[in-house]
């Protein structure tokens, strides 16, 4: 009895363990978004051909595409947005962008 108490105490543990390691893999996980305009937020300028690397919960560079994907990971996952406009850092933002800043 005890014995069998032991093992499942141990199977217990090492489930546990196992899926800590995976939400501390999902939390560094990372993402690379490319974006074909991206409007710089504190200068209001729209720049193209840019890319953001995201790792866990957090941005980790800006910038020009080719730069950025060169830092990111291999087996980053690569969101295609470059037919789109991309406000990076903003959440749960409603707006609606139809021309450029100074427009």
């Amino acid at each position: 009895m005890i014995r069998r108490a032991g093992l499942i105490l141990v199977a217990g543990l090492l489930a546990g363990r196992d899926l800590a390691a995976q939400a501390d893999s999902a939390a560094r996980s990372s993402v690379l978004v490319r974006a074909g305009r991206l409007i710089a937020v504190r200068t209001g300028a729209v720049l193209t051909n840019q890319a953001i690397l995201i790792e866990g919960d957090r941005i980790k560079e800006v910038g020009p595409a080719d730069a950025v994907a060169g830092h990111a990971p291999r087996d980053a996952r690569v969101i295609d947005l470059r037919n789109a406009t991309v406000l990076p850092g903003l959440i749960d933002c409603h707006t609606h962008v139809t021309s450029e800043p100074g427009d």
